[in-house]
């Protein structure tokens, strides 16, 4: 058997128009499956009426506690209605005046651009102070580099003497080695002849 559904009118109090508010109620309405409205109301306050079940709306009512600035829930007023005019069957925003939200989004961009401006104001101070030390991290990169470069220069000379040595050295022995396989080669020629000339004079004798 389905639980009660129970209608609360909420009452959001801080820094909650002009910066997602009601946006981020929708939200959590959907993700706890809650029913209602959200609307701005003309004193700066957020009106929310939320229709579901008990659990929903205590999960919900926790979760529209938003401290994440530029949006900042700081009080909420609860008052359960007990005989509400219609039940909802989803969530929605409800706007105001095409100039209300026009108004509204122009003052909450050029809020958001203050508060941006103002954290890279610190950034720039920040930067300041590291400046003369990666400044200084150049300049001993740039000479290890250096250093780098000039040792290598070095050993790339070394590996190329000992390569060319190698090769000659290599040149050197083949050439040995050809001329000894010559001599070899004439040696068994020449024994051949001779054991050739051997037999025939035996054979006539």
């Amino acid at each position: 058997m389905p639980s009660e559904v129970k209608s609360y009118r909420i009452i959001a109090e801080g820094e909650v128009q002009g910066v997602g508010y009601r946006r981020t109620v929708s939200r959590i309405a959907l993700d706890f499956h809650v029913n209602g409205y959200v609307r701005n109301l003309s004193d700066g306050t957020v009106e929310i009426f939320a229709q579901g079940e008990e659990v929903d709306i205590r999960n919900f009512l926790a979760a529209i506690k938003v401290d994440a600035p530029p949006l900042s829930v700081k009080n909420i007023q609860v008052r359960e209605i007990s005989k509400p005019s219609k039940i909802h069957t989803h969530f929605q925003i409800k706007l105001g005046t095409v100039a209300q939200e026009i108004q509204e989004g122009l003052g909450s961009g050029q809020e958001q651009l203050i508060n941006l401006n103002k954290q890279m104001s610190g950034f720039r101070v920040d930067f300041q102070d590291y400046r003369a030390e990666f400044g200084s991290f150049a300049q001993r990169t740039d000479q290890n580099f250096g250093t780098m470069d000039s040792k290598y220069g070095e050993i790339s000379l070394k590996l190329t003497q000992i390569l060319e040595t190698f090769q000659k050295e290599t040149a050197e022995s083949r050439a040995e080695l050809k001329k000894s396989v010559d001599n070899l080669s004439r040696l068994v020629d020449e024994f051949i002849e001779s054991s050739r000339k051997s037999s025939e004079r035996q054979n006539t004798l």
